[in-house]
């Protein structure tokens, strides 16, 4: 084959430039992407339990979670954290996954195990996220004249910039780390007696006007 494109040169350039003519056409329609889909879909849960050491929230809502969710369709493997008051468990599904499908599968699959959790923890609600803990972006929000504090900061950026940033094509979490408005309430034993109220009916009435 050598020799008959040694003997035929005119022929050799020929088939070179129309290689190179159909790279060059073939470019214009290759597919680019700024951000290509490198990385497997990730699932993540998580729950508030108030009050509650890393080993209750490992044995009554993280390892719960956890088991029912292993044997969902392509997950690969899971991945949990327990802490004081909260449960994070990070499930990661194969690459080319359908990460709207996945978490339909997650949500049937809580829905199952959500009766054998804490009741504080469904009411204080469980939350699915299509995103891993990878944080991506870092943004402070700062007052030029100082006359905004640390707490009103963070009231700014919760209440106008985390829901318009949640609404951004391709955002899976964000989370803030700005203090917000809380109220501690320091009940009086002697009164609650003579009024014949409990910690219950406290907590309930609070509840109930923080709609």
């Amino acid at each position: 084959m050598a020799r008959f494109f040694i003997d035929r040169p005119v022929f050799a350039w020929v088939i070179s430039l129309l290689i190179i003519l159909a790279g060059l056409l073939s470019i214009r329609g290759l597919p680019v992407a700024q951000y290509p889909d490198i990385a497997p879909p990730v699932i993540n849960v998580s729950a508030t339990y108030p009050g509650a050491s890393a080993r209750i929230v490992e044995e009554s809502v993280t390892a719960i979670i956890e088991r029912e969710m292993n044997g969902a369709p392509r997950l690969m493997y899971t991945s949990a954290t327990s802490s004081p008051g909260s449960a994070n468990i990070n499930l990661t599904f194969r690459q080319g996954t359908d990460p709207d499908l996945a978490a339909v599968e997650v949500q049937n699959r809580l829905k199952m195990v959500e009766a054998r959790l804490p009741e504080v923890v469904r009411r204080n609600g469980i939350f699915i996220e299509k995103s891993a803990d990878n944080i991506q972006l870092v943004v402070s929000i700062t007052s030029d004249d100082n006359r905004l504090t640390e707490i009103e900061l963070g009231e700014l950026a919760s209440a106008n910039i985390l829901q318009a940033l949640r609404r951004v094509e391709g955002v899976g979490k964000v989370q803030s780390f700005s203090p917000e408005y809380a109220m501690r309430i320091w009940p009086d034993p002697a009164k609650m007696t003579s009024l014949d109220l409990t910690a219950s009916d406290l907590a309930s009435a609070i509840r109930s006007h923080n709609a």
